[in-house]
């Protein structure tokens, strides 16, 4: 009980997930069962699992080891960032927890997610000034070393080729969501293939993690407070000659309005 209080009146909660690659379970539910399960396991099991608390309350709550990387250069690190807000302090923290997590000192490759302004449909539109400073944040990492290669997800023809015009260091990918549809509009097809910006699918949800999803979840396990998701990160680390996937997580940050209040 004397953890559930802790984490109830906590300002903030970040969850590792670990590895889930062998969890059979589609992707919505692998990330609620993996973030309701590793609360269940700090708060019930006993698990000798450090109690991370800052001057602001925030907690830590590691679910597991990742994958031992033997030989970093045979190995390659994607990550997805589902953003909440068009905030770089929050996509800064998002990076720096998963460089620590996977102990390493760069990311080959970072799709952003932003959140999306139109849950009807498959493609976002986004002015480049609306993104322009949480871009400028991730074009450092890359300047810095600490990634390689940046992009994308869901943007239309006109997003994109927006941000390709005004960003310092433009984006290699866009990935799309093609669950209703089989092919991509012609102007973003055209302008992808001329700039060689990749084109890649997916099939995550418009919205990844609804507060409503997140609530329940915790209400689950006791805990009270009025959570929202800051962002959710899925990262993949693929063995390069053979293309096997060895790992696969997610990194969840939480933020409880009511004990900010």
């Amino acid at each position: 009980m004397e953890r559930v209080k802790i984490l109830s009146s906590a300002n903030s909660l970040a969850i590792h997930s670990g590895n889930v690659l062998y969890n059979l379970v589609m992707s919505m539910d692998e990330i609620c069962a993996s973030l309701c399960g590793n609360v269940k396991a700090w708060l019930i099991e006993n698990v000798n699992q450090p109690i991370c608390q800052s001057k602001k309350s925030s907690l830590f709550i590691d679910g597991g080891s990742t994958y031992e990387m033997e030989n970093r250069d045979d190995i390659k690190i994607t990550l997805k960032v589902f953003l909440q807000a068009f905030d770089s302090p929050t996509l800064q923290e998002a990076l720096d927890t998963a460089l620590g997590v996977l102990k390493t000192s760069r990311i080959d490759s970072v799709l952003l997610s932003f959140p999306p302004n139109n849950s009807d449909s498959n493609f976002q539109q986004f002015k480049f000034s609306t993104i322009e400073a949480v871009w400028k944040k991730l074009e450092s990492y890359v300047e810095n070393h600490a990634v390689n290669k940046i992009g994308v997800c869901d943007f239309d023809g006109t997003s994109l080729q927006d941000l390709f015009t005004h960003a310092k260091i433009k984006p290699t990918t866009n990935q799309i969501n093609l669950v209703q549809c089989c092919t991509p509009p012609d102007d973003l097809a055209a302008f992808a293939a001329e700039n060689e910006v990749m084109l890649l699918t997916h099939r995550d949800p418009t919205v990844i993690l609804p507060p409503k999803t997140v609530q329940c979840i915790l209400s689950d396990t006791g805990v009270t407070g009025d959570w929202r998701p800051s962002y959710l990160l899925r990262y993949t680390c693929v063995v390069k000659l053979r293309e096997i996937v060895k790992c696969r997580g997610y990194l969840v940050k939480l933020s409880n309005r009511q004990a900010s209040t």
